[in-house]
């Protein structure tokens, strides 16, 4: 929290820690610590492209994982976890799992594969996703 009681944002936290290697990080429900803006203010860090393992576990919805998804395409180096709150709408699942099935149908990865899970993803996707991502 800043002193003024307001959350700091997620992406405020990585910037002041420029020599972290892992990351686990639990977003907090109804608060502001993940935001529209946290994936392409990340993606500024030049020590985020550095950072070993990023584990992020109830996701919400409004974070942009389109933009998220573009980078990890292009990721050799960090293993990700990314686990999303347990109620998102169907529109963000329909596009969390257009994701995971082209990780999926992806012969060659050439990335570092993300390890994606959502309430309502296919355990056999699941388990395929997961196997990848070791």
């Amino acid at each position: 929290m800043n002193d003024d009681g307001t959350t700091v944002p997620f992406e405020k936290l990585i910037e002041v820690l420029p020599k972290i290697k892992i990351i686990t990080f639990s977003c907090r429900r109804n608060s502001s610590d993940i935001t529209t803006k946290t994936v392409n203010q990340l993606l500024k860090l030049p020590h985020f492209f550095k950072i070993e393992r990023f584990e992020l576990w109830d996701i919400p919805e409004h974070f942009d994982i389109k933009t998220f998804f573009n980078f990890l395409k292009k990721n050799k180096i960090t293993k990700f976890d990314l686990l999303f709150y347990p109620i998102i709408s169907e529109a963000y699942k329909i596009l969390l799992e257009t994701i995971v099935d082209e990780i999926l149908e992806t012969e060659n990865h050439d990335y570092q594969v993300p390890n994606i899970y959502f309430h309502g993803l296919n355990e056999k996707k699941r388990s395929k996703l997961f196997s990848l991502s070791l």
